[in-house]
Order: C-alpha cells, then sequence, then structure tokens
C-alpha cells in the first residue's frame, strides 16, 4: 500500500485524492496536513496558484519524506473579461527530482462575484465565500450550486488529480 500525504486538511481535497487512487487502481492510505500555501485566500492567476500548490506539497513531503506527496491550489484567472476557477495538482515523489504538474479543467465564474471579491480584498475573501453569502451554497463548493448540481469542486479537481496519478511509474 502506498502512502500519500496531502498537503491539506479540506475534505473536498482528500475525498478527491481518495476517489482519484481508487480510479487509478492504487492502492494508498491518504491523509491530510495542514499546509499553508503561502497565498491569498484566493489566488489569482497561474504563478500564484502553482506557487500555492508547490508549496502544499513541499510542506507535505517534509512532514513525511517517504510517502508520495501532493499539493492542490484552486485560483482564478481572468481571460479577456471572464473568470475560471482552476487549480494545480503537484505530486512529489520521493528520490525523483522532477514533480509532476497537473492542471484542472477551468470552470467559469459569474464576474459579478469575482468583482464583488476583488472589491472586498483576495487577501482574505474567496470567490466562494461571496457566492455563498448571496445564495446560501457551500462556500468551498459554489461549482456545484453554479452548475445546479451537474459538476462539484471535488470532481473538477479528482479528474485532474487522476491525471497526475496515472503519471506515477509503477513498479
Amino acid at each position: 500500500m502506498q502512502r500519500i500525504i496531502l498537503g491539506s486538511t479540506s475534505r473536498h481535497k482528500i475525498e478527491a485524492v481518495r476517489a482519484a487512487c481508487e480510479k487509478v487502481g492504487l492502492a494508498a492510505d491518504v491523509s491530510g496536513f495542514p499546509a499553508e500555501s503561502g497565498q491569498d485566500a484566493q489566488p489569482v492567476g497561474y504563478d500564484a496558484t502553482r506557487s500555492g500548490a508547490y508549496a502544499r506539497a513541499s510542506q507535505a513531503r517534509d512532514s513525511e519524506p517517504t510517502a508520495i506527496a501532493i499539493g492542490i491550489e484552486s485560483g482564478i484567472d481572468l481571460d479577456g473579461d471572464s473568470w475560471y476557477d482552476f487549480a494545480i495538482v503537484i505530486v512529489l515523489i520521493p528520490d525523483r527530482p522532477d514533480p509532476i504538474e497537473v492542471e484542472s479543467v477551468r470552470f467559469g465564474f459569474p464576474a459579478e462575484y469575482a468583482t464583488e471579491a476583488k472589491r472586498l480584498g483576495f487577501g482574505t475573501n474567496t470567490i466562494g465565500n461571496v457566492i455563498a453569502a448571496r445564495c446560501g451554497c457551500d462556500p468551498t463548493d459554489p461549482h456545484s450550486y453554479l452548475s445546479s448540481g451537474k459538476t462539484s469542486r471535488s470532481e473538477l479537481l479528482g479528474d485532474a488529480i487522476v491525471k497526475a496519478l496515472d503519471r506515477i511509474p509503477r513498479a
């Protein structure tokens, strides 16, 4: 059984890693570690999001050097007039120098929520918090609300994690 330490205690992220392990047939003991991203509450742009994921993976690796370490950071990006949520998954494998890096599918967020979160300050506010305050949904999974239940944050993260785990060399 493979040991995986995730640089987060988020239930969405832990559930997504466990489900991804099942999908790729990787027998794994998955647990979370309270790692910090070093980023704003709402990371903006690819570089900040990747940096946060790598910081989380590095802290997880430092906590348990013989385990596979995973860092996941969700961020937003502006493309023209449209705001998109996405996540970066970083996987660090013991004794392998190069990280595995995968970006999730991007999910569109209505501009009105992004504008409000930006006005409040991305340092302490997320678009999910703004959507939840207005609509009563889970602030950590506005995707379910916005898609009328067709997709969830865990599903979007899971798809990216599956791609990352598929790239782990198998004995």
